[in-house]
């Protein structure tokens, strides 16, 4: 039975659900900056070892597994010491804000490796649970969709309030890249199998202009997965919406649409467009729904889909995406 820590108890709080699902793991412990949230938590869960202190947890001995969900400026410092200490690591993303810092993280874990120590590095790439985007996989396996030629995807945040009063508001170099496109990275890279390479990226700062949050709210890149795949990414934070996630994607035989939780397939063109509504629930998936293969990956040591070097390659792709955005 692996024993497992929890570090930040907002998303955190379903990494316990998830974590406890498996019938290989136990969460024993749990921490969080704010001591009214540990408690509130702690009660929940029935979770009696609490602490303040995330290296209370991230050296502790008797844990086999350490869960990172604190805030984003914490994610590489944490990470680090865990891998020191010998633990197997799932983190919210981003794994890091920097090249610097991702640089840092690799080198944590070469240094596992050399030790002899097969340490498990994933993170919360959940896009790829859902039912819908699942078949979506499978049709595109299939050639339903012909050959496909461009893709487009936005993460519309939709929480303009959570921007200017919450911590990312005091967090010097926070990115909407790194904080919510890189899930349409990671998603893109799954259905395609290419990484992302940005062309060009722009950046804006509209909505949140004079407020306490000082990065770019809105982040815009055109790219390439593979040499044929033309892709545009967006990370729009600023946005007057529900939060959700835009996807686009375009083959010679048909293409598929999902916006506002509607997804539709449209095979053909004008006038003979054919058009077909996905009914498959949305949302069907949590934030604790990858745990349990995690664990069940370290018991077995089996492969991982999400693994660290996949996880690596997004990072880098996101970070390229926000350099180039800055930069203009």
């Amino acid at each position: 039975m692996l024993r497992v820590g929890v570090v930040g108890l907002g998303v955190g709080e379903r990494h316990i659900h998830g974590f406890n699902g498996s019938p290989y793991a136990t969460v024993t412990r749990i921490c969080d900056i704010n001591p009214r949230k540990l408690a509130d938590v702690a009660d929940r869960s029935g979770i009696s070892d609490v602490t303040t202190n995330a290296e209370d947890i991230l050296l502790d001995p008797e844990i086999d597994v350490v869960s990172i969900a604190s805030f984003d400026e914490y994610h590489a410092k944490q990470i680090v010491m865990a891998l020191d200490a010998g633990k197997h690591v799932f983190v919210e993303k981003p794994l890091c804000l920097t090249e610097m810092e991702l640089d840092e993280i690799c080198e944590a874990y070469a240094h596992a490796k050399i030790r002899g120590e097969n340490l498990y590095v994933s993170s919360n790439f959940i896009l790829r649970r859902e039912l819908r985007f699942m078949k979506l996989k499978k049709n595109i396996e299939l050639g339903k969709l012909g050959d496909i030629y461009a893709v487009e995807g936005s993460y519309d945040y939709g929480r303009v309030s959570k921007l200017i009063d919450g911590w990312r508001a005091q967090t010097p170099k926070y990115s909407v890249m790194h904080g919510g496109g890189i899930h349409i990275l990671d998603f893109f890279k799954w259905l395609t199998g290419y990484n992302f390479l940005p062309h060009a990226a722009l950046a804006n700062k509209t909505v949140t202009l004079g407020t306490k949050f000082r990065p770019y709210d809105h982040i815009l890149s055109i790219g390439k997965f593979g040499d044929e795949i033309l892709g545009k990414i967006s990370a729009n934070f600023g946005s007057q919406t529900a939060h959700f996630h835009q996807i686009k994607v375009y083959g010679t035989k048909g293409s598929f649409i999902h916006d506002c939780g509607v997804s539709t397939y449209f095979f053909g063109s004008e006038p003979n467009v054919l058009r077909e509504i996905e009914n498959d629930p949305f949302p069907s998936s949590n934030k604790g729904d990858l745990l349990p293969e995690f664990i069940s990956a370290i018991i077995h040591n089996t492969s991982l889909d999400i693994d660290f070097e996949h996880v690596e390659s997004i990072m880098r792709a996101s970070i390229a995406v926000d350099t180039l955005a800055c930069r203009e």
